[in-house]
């Protein structure tokens, strides 16, 4: 009787080729999950770094946060948080991408987080530390959704242009410094139609 040679046969290769197939189609959803896990873990870290620097900088200005908008045409100017921040934060190669959602961050130009401008509304241009609101309640930053046109995004919104990039959910910053994941109240993904489970007005 002939010995058989080393190779596989058809038929075994198929079979290998089968089975690399299956584990590669049950290990791909898991390692998706992982990454968008990774990426909404690294946008809440994003978000506390961002909200000590917001804290050191109001120590340093009795208690006042910087402005929510970037005031080029009317006062304030050259106080918006986006751009003040940065002596405050940990050195890094690229400060931007610690002021960004890791998800929408290759858009380099967009401002993805956003300050919550109801905290400036009235004669207040700038919120203080202290001065009345729920601080543990109410939103500082959240993740916000970007211009689709391409334009260069306000860093402030409301809960009206709130984005929900990480699985359905949105990342958002207290005025206390904590972080929590929170979903859409009514589901949706394209933005809340209301003030939902969290405080946005700062009384």
């Amino acid at each position: 009787m002939k010995n058989r040679s080393g190779g596989f046969t058809l038929i075994e290769t198929l079979i290998i080729v089968a089975l690399i197939a299956i584990l590669m189609a049950l290990l791909l959803p898991a390692v998706g999950k992982a990454r968008a896990t990774a990426r909404q873990v690294e946008c809440g870290n994003n978000l506390r770094q961002v909200g000590l620097a917001f804290h050191m900088y109001s120590d340093n200005w009795r208690g006042a946060f910087p402005h929510e908008d970037r005031g080029e045409t009317e006062p304030p100017f050259n106080c918006c948080w986006f751009d003040v921040l940065d002596t405050y934060l940990v050195p890094s190669e690229n400060l931007h991408a610690v002021k960004q959602c890791p998800v929408l961050f290759e858009r380099k130009e967009w401002h993805s987080l956003k300050m919550n401008s109801l905290l400036e509304e009235g004669s207040t241009p700038f919120y203080v530390l202290g001065s009345g609101a729920d601080e543990a309640g109410t939103v500082l930053l959240f993740d916000g959704r970007v211009d689709s046109t391409g334009t260069r995004a306000q860093p402030k919104g409301t809960w009206a242009s709130a984005a929900f990039p990480h699985s359905g959910r949105t990342n958002v910053l207290f005025l206390d410094g904590h972080v929590v994941s929170v979903a859409p109240p009514s589901g949706s993904s394209k933005g809340w139609s209301g003030p939902g489970s969290v405080r946005w007005e700062p009384r």
